[in-house]
C-alpha cells in the first residue's frame, strides 16, 4: 500500500486529484491532503509519504518553499509539481530541488497515471532484489567487522583468506557523510554514491571492496592487490564525482597496511574537519594571520592572539555589553576560519570562555545552568555544531539572551540601564544615534526606556543627547583652531545649520559668539 500527500490550496483540486489517482489504484494506495506547504511539511516530516504532489503557488508556503525545507530536513518523498504557470524557471528551481517532474494545470490524468507509475516501479525495484539484498548484506557485515563493533572475526578471517588478504595488503579508506548530501534521505544518497562506485570501478583482480554504510558515514575499504597506480586512479576519480556533487568526502592520502586500519579512519574523520570552516573570508582576521616566526613562537602567538580575543569578547559579557562581545567573538570566529586550528581546539577554547565568563560574572551562573539541555544551552551547541557557520549563529542568539537573562537579574537593574545608556552616548555621540539604537543596546522597548531615562535624569533622551554634544563643542571651540563646521561634524552634527541652532538653544549664544566671549 502507498501513500500519497496531495498538496494544493484549491479544495475542488485536492478532492480532484484525489478521487482520481483512487479510482485509478483502488487497492495500493491511499491519499491524504493539505492546503499548504507549511502543513505539509509537518505531515510529511512527521509520517512516511510514498510520494507528493504539490501546487507551485499557495498562501503561506507553496511548492518550492515546501522542496525547500524538506531537502533541509533530508525529507523529500518522490515528488510531483503541478502549476497553471509554464514558466520555466519554476520548472528548474523544482527539479533543482528534487521534484522528479512538473506537470501543467488543468492536469492530464494519463500524464499524471504515467508519473505515479514510473515511481511506484522505482519503489518496487528499490524494496525488491534479493540478490542485490544478499550482496548488501554480505558487504555490511563485513564493513561493520572492520570498522564497527560487530563479533564477525570468523566471517573476516573467511574473507581475508578467500581473497589472499594479509595484513600487509596495502588498503585506502573513503568516508562519506551523508548528512550533508545535496539529495533527499539516506537511501537515496546511498543508492546514488554506490551508483557512481560501480561505474568507477568496474570488476578486477587488481583490487577488493568493501563498502555499505555505519551511522552518518557511508565507507569504502579498497584492498589493493595490484597496480597500485590504477588503483589510486580510480579512486582520485570517484572522490571528485562525489565531491562535484556537493557531497562531504574523506579519503585517505595514501594506502597502507591493513595493520594500520586505524589510523586511515583516523586519519578520514578528521579530514572532514575542513568542511567545518565555512564562513567566507574577511579582511578582518588577516591582521591576527601571517606569521614568519618558526613553527613553536608561531603556535604561541595564535594562541596568544585567540585568548586575547576570547578575553575581550567575555570581559564585555561580563559587563553586559552584547554588542561589545558580538564585534570581539565575530573576529575571533574569522580568525578561527583563517588558521582553522583543530574542531576540538576550537570547541575547547569556546568552552573555556563561557566558564570564565561565569567566572568574570556570577549572574551568569545560574543563567548557563537554566539553560542545560534547551534550545539555549550553549555548551552543547559549541559540542555539537556541524560547521562554523551553524555554531556562529547559534553562539550570539544564546549569548543575546543570556546578556538579557543576567540583566534581569540585577537589584539596580534600572540605575544600571541608565548607567550603559550614557556611557553609550558617550562613546557614539560623533554618530547619528537615535533612540531606538540606545534602547535596543540596553535591551528595553524604546517606549519604556524613554520614559524611565527622563525620571531617572530630569530630561528627555533627545535633551541629554544635545547638551552632551553641546558641551563636547564648547571644549573644542575653548582648546582649539576648529570652524564651525568642523566642530559640528566633530559632534554628530552633519548640517553646520542644525549645530548652530542646537548650540543656541542650550548656551543662548551662536558657537562664534561664544567664542569670542572667551
Amino acid at each position: 500500500m502507498y501513500k500519497i500527500l496531495v498538496v494544493d490550496d484549491d479544495p475542488n483540486i485536492r478532492i480532484g486529484l484525489s478521487r482520481m489517482i483512487q479510482n485509478a489504484y483502488p487497492d495500493t494506495v491511499i491519499t491524504d491532503t493539505a492546503e499548504n506547504g507549511r502543513i505539509a511539511f509537518d505531515q510529511v516530516v512527521k509520517f512516511h509519504f510514498d510520494a507528493v504532489i504539490t501546487d507551485i503557488k499557495m498562501p503561506v508556503w507553496g511548492g518550492l518553499e515546501l522542496l525547500t525545507h524538506l531537502k533541509e530536513e533530508y525529507v523529500i518523498p518522490p515528488t510531483l509539481v503541478l502549476s497553471g504557470y509554464d514558466d520555466y524557471n519554476l520548472v528548474r528551481s523544482s527539479l533543482k530541488l528534487g521534484a522528479i517532474d512538473y506537470l501543467l494545470k488543468p492536469v492530464n490524468e494519463g500524464l499524471l497515471l504515467n508519473a505515479l507509475d514510473s515511481i511506484f516501479k522505482s519503489l518496487e525495484i528499490n524494496s525488491l532484489n534479493p540478490p542485490a539484498l544478499e550482496a548488501d548484506l554480505k558487504n555490511q557485515i563485513l564493513l561493520e567487522g572492520f570498522f564497527g563493533s560487530a563479533p564477525v572475526e570468523e566471517e573476516k578471517e573467511a574473507f581475508l583468506t578467500r581473497s589472499c588478504i594479509t595484513r600487509d595488503t596495502p588498503c585506502r579508506v573513503l568516508y562519506v557523510d551523508m548528512s550533508h548530501g545535496l539529495y533527499s534521505r539516506k537511501k537515496i544518497i546511498r543508492n546514488f554514491i554506490e551508483t557512481r562506485f560501480e561505474s568507477c570501478f568496474p570488476p578486477s583482480s587488481s583490487y577488493c571492496p568493501i563498502y555499505g554504510e555505519i551511522g552518518q558515514y557511508w565507507i569504502l575499504l579498497l584492498f589493493e592487490l595490484g597496480e597500485t597506480a590504477r588503483c589510486a586512479a580510480l579512486t582520485a576519480a570517484f572522490l571528485k564525482q562525489l565531491e562535484d556533487e556537493g557531497l562531504f568526502v574523506s579519503a585517505s592520502l595514501s594506502p597502507l597496511p591493513l595493520a594500520d586500519l586505524s589510523f586511515l579512519k583516523a586519519e578520514c574523520l578528521r579530514g572532514f574537519e575542513r568542511y567545518f570552516f565555512d564562513l567566507p573570508y574577511t579582511a578582518d582576521s588577516k591582521e591576527w594571520t601571517g606569521s614568519e616566526e618558526g613553527e613553536q613562537t608561531g603556535m604561541k602567538r595564535h594562541r596568544a592572539a585567540e585568548q586575547e580575543l576570547l578575553d575581550l569578547t567575555t570581559t564585555a559579557l561580563a559587563e553586559y555589553d552584547y554588542a561589545g562581545a558580538l564585534e570581539h567573538l565575530s573576529r575571533l570566529f574569522a580568525y578561527f576560519n583563517s588558521r582553522r586550528p583543530s574542531v576540538a581546539h576550537l570547541r575547547r577554547t569556546l568552552s573555556n570562555g563561557i566558564y570564565d565568563l561565569m567566572g568574570r560574572n556570577a549572574n551568569f551562573i545560574p543563567v548557563v545552568s537554566q539553560s542545560s539541555l534547551t534550545d539555549y544551552d550553549i555548551l552543547a551547541q559549541i559540542e555539537d555544531a556541524s560547521s562554523l557557520k551553524e555554531l556562529q549563529t547559534s553562539m550570539f542568539a544564546t549569548l543575546n539572551f543570556y546578556v538579557e537573562k543576567a540583566m534581569d537579574s540585577l537589584n539596580n537593574k534600572e540605575d544600571f540601564v541608565i548607567k550603559k545608556a550614557r556611557e553609550y552616548i558617550r562613546n557614539n555621540y560623533r554618530d547619528t544615534i537615535t533612540l531606538n539604537d540606545v534602547s535596543a543596546y540596553v535591551y528595553l522597548n524604546p517606549n519604556y526606556f524613554s520614559t524611565l531615562f527622563k525620571s531617572k535624569t530630569g530630561i528627555t533622551f533627545r535633551q541629554y543627547l544635545r547638551d552632551f554634544r553641546i558641551q563636547t563643542s564648547k571644549e573644542l571651540i575653548r582648546h582649539g583652531n576648529l570652524k564651525v563646521y568642523e566642530i559640528a561634524d566633530a559632534v554628530g552634527y552633519p548640517e553646520p545649520a542644525h549645530f548652530v541652532r542646537a548650540f543656541k538653544e542650550v548656551e543662548g549664544i551662536s558657537p562664534t559668539e561664544y567664542k569670542n566671549s572667551l
